[in-house]
């Protein structure tokens, strides 16, 4: 699920070098650019557009891994330079969410086209009705030099590069006289009170896709998002890029069967911290923009390859490294320190339950402009599964090392944000993983931890003007209470009546793997050139078996899975469920059903040919009832892994996958036959390509 990465752009003047252009000898592996190691590069990358150009435009379907129009370029603002003068790129991408559905757009406003109306009556000596006349200069639009109102549509959304209808553009003569606002750097745009979203249901429903809603409009390229986060004048800590990875099979990890590294209770070094973060989120390869620059594409996917997720680290005892607070540079692999000292202690007391204190944490959290500059109130929903992808590789990658772990989706998000130094309106925590037990560090009460400075809290700005989407930041302030976990509410069935039989998946005792791991999340890409052919049942097994593997700290019950086969071998062509705990599956209704998702699916073409279409879905009004607003972070993050792992096995097995969040709601609801409450979440489809045997 990797959507359409335009190159990040976007900051005032004055942080960072000279705009740097690159020569034709520039190198950035040989001049210090974003460096990958050689077995993870692949230049091979440069993808081509799969849909008509016009329609991308306008629909923004296209992921980070698959092409877009080419537009003008811009010089590259300073921010998006690295220490070095290098530029982190510009990059075609891949379809997986397509675009918030587009805005309307006059090419002439309102107020010109009334004044035209009213001239050409006034020249022809018609008569007018006074009663007409008095409410068509009524409608005339009242002129505020300096601001765009928000264009609203019938989602609650609004495009942020649109001129809205009666608002004349900043400087325009015919607004003089009318009151001032002026624009500054690095504001918010369209901040208002805000309301409470008062449960899931309703966010995800507010946010639905509806065909007949779906209007033309384009991007805010002059407020494009950096994809790089940076701190003005903080040194990076750089970690060994060249170490050696651990190799076991992806079937091992999810099993329980790779043999162990031997490193529980072992004290971790700097190298170690590289391995994880090199499994976890890395720059996997880089490919030329038609307009000149590279874009470097990353080993999770990410919905318009717009990368919302960031990575701290708290570490305590680590070797060779000051117990500290840092972030997480993918563009350097290194460390930029936040706080100084041991803060495992005060960790835990933000931790819901408490715990003792860990030797190191892993925070991942989401910049919202990065997803909402294209996807606007949707993109809430794509930060929970883009962080979800990202949780599911440091997961695995933890297992790979051998380093027992925890995660924690619940916390003091506050108290959290304000530790990692996080702008809450633009940037949020959304789930912690910790490893190792640090002794002697008990919760205690203590002082509070001082507030950092603007370059810190500063630095979650992504673009020199971001438009604040409401909406997204309603319904995560309305997630962040904690709410005591109910007892599991009995629930039907996500199609009413039970399933008639399940059949045991007999899953075969090694699966036909070609890669191993680390291979694994550095070849996996976002691939729709599916071909129409059988796909055997041992890949198909093999697929569903690796779904079933669960943890002790995945939420229970927040999720359901099904999958559409047509054919595949072994399997009635129909809607299928998949037992998880059982490992189990029953045909809920028999039929072709892949084209008409394709159709669900904003009209995706490509999706009918593939094997498998695998699908997520939640009971949300159980949800609510069960965690209250924070159950829909547990689902949406938790199909985000289930949605990764698809795609690393996929790419194990030799096939392909490419994830699917765009889709017209009621349509693909009403076409499987869904209860009411329930709601799909996410689409992840897989099967065989082209260029695989």
């Amino acid at each position: 699920m990797d959507g359409s990465p335009p190159a990040p752009a976007g900051c005032e003047a004055g942080r960072g070098p000279a705009p740097f252009k690159p020569s034709a000898s520039w190198n950035p592996q040989r001049h210090g650019g974003p460096q990958i190691p050689r077995r993870m590069l692949r230049r091979d990358c440069r993808a081509r557009p799969l849909v008509d150009p016009g329609v991308a435009d306008l629909c923004g379907k296209q992921n980070d891994e698959g092409g877009l129009p080419s537009r003008p370029q811009t010089p590259i603002p300073p921010l998006l330079l690295l220490s070095n003068g290098t530029v982190p790129g510009q990059g075609p991408h891949q379809p997986v969410h397509a675009g918030y559905g587009a805005r309307h757009q006059d090419s002439q406003p309102q107020g010109d086209l009334l004044r035209a109306g009213l001239h050409k009556i006034r020249a022809s000596r018609k008569f007018l009705p006074r009663r007409l006349l008095r409410a068509l200069l009524d409608r005339r639009p009242r002129s505020v030099q300096g601001y765009q109102r928000p264009l609203r549509t019938g989602r609650g959304g609004f495009h942020p590069g649109s001129r809205p209808h009666g608002l004349w553009a900043p400087g325009d003569p015919r607004a003089r006289g009318a009151r001032r606002q002026e624009s500054t750097a690095g504001t918010l745009r369209g901040s208002r009170k805000r309301l409470m979203i008062p449960s899931a249901v309703h966010y995800h429903r507010k946010t639905a896709y509806d065909r007949s809603r779906m209007n033309a409009g384009g991007l805010d390229w002059s407020h494009q998002p950096s994809l790089f986060k940076t701190y003005e004048g903080v040194d990076i800590l750089e970690l060994p890029r060249e170490v050696s990875l651990p190799t076991p099979w992806l079937s091992e990890l999810l099993k329980g069967d790779a043999p162990s590294a031997g490193r529980e209770g072992a004290t971790m070094k700097p190298e170690d911290l590289s391995r994880i973060l090199q499994l976890t989120y890395s720059l996997t390869a880089r490919a030329k923009q038609s307009g000149g620059g590279d874009f470097f594409f990353r080993s999770a996917a990410s919905a318009g390859a717009l990368y919302p997720t960031e990575i701290y680290v708290a570490t305590r005892g680590v070797e060779g490294l000051e117990d500290g607070l840092y972030h997480f540079s993918i563009a350097r692999h290194g460390l930029a320190p936040l706080r100084s000292g041991d803060l495992s202690a005060y960790i835990s007391r933000l931790l819901r339950p408490q715990t003792g204190g860990l030797q190191v944490t892993f925070f991942l959290s989401a910049i919202f402009f990065r997803s909402a500059w294209k996807y606007r109130d949707r993109a809430y929903r794509y930060h929970l599964l883009d962080t979800g992808h990202v949780l599911e590789h440091l997961i695995l990658s933890l297992r790979a090392m051998g380093l027992p772990h925890t995660c924690t989706f619940d916390f003091d998000d506050h108290g959290v944000n304000r530790l990692l130094g996080l702008d809450e309106t633009r940037e949020a925590t959304l789930v912690l993983v910790g490893t190792g037990a640090a002794a002697g560090t008990e919760p205690e009460d203590g002082p509070p931890l001082p507030e950092l400075s603007e370059i810190y809290t500063g630095a979650s700005r992504m673009a020199r003007e971001e438009d604040v989407v409401p909406l997204i930041l309603e319904m995560h302030e309305s997630s962040c209470s904690v709410v005591h976990e109910a007892e599991p509410v009995e629930t039907a069935a996500p199609t009413g009546p039970p399933v008639a039989a399940w059949e045991d998946l007999r899953a075969p005792l090694h699966w036909p793997e070609r890669v191993r791991f680390p291979d694994a999340v550095f070849q996996r890409r976002s691939r729709r050139n599916f071909v129409p052919v059988p796909l055997p049942r041992q890949l198909t097994v093999s697929l569903l078996e690796g779904l079933c593997a669960t943890d002790s700290f995945e939420p229970d019950g927040c999720l359901e899975v099904g999958f559409l086969v047509e054919q595949t071998t072994g399997f009635v062509a129909g809607f299928h469920l998949l037992d998880r705990a059982e490992q189990k599956t029953g045909l809920v209704r028999a039929g072709n059903f892949l084209h008409a998702m394709a159709s669900s699916c904003l009209n995706q073409e490509w999706l009918k040919n593939a094997a498998i279409h695998f699908l997520f879905m939640a009971d949300l009004e159980s949800l609510d009832r069960r965690w209250g607003p924070r159950g829909y972070r547990h689902a949406m993050l938790t199909a985000g892994r289930l949605g990764e792992r698809i795609y690393l096995a996929a790419t194990s097995l030799g096939l392909g996958c490419c994830g699917v969040g765009a889709f017209y709601d009621r349509e693909a609801h009403d076409l499987l036959g869904l209860e009411p409450g329930w709601e799909l979440l996410y689409l992840v489809a897989a099967g065989p390509v082209k260029g695989e045997s």
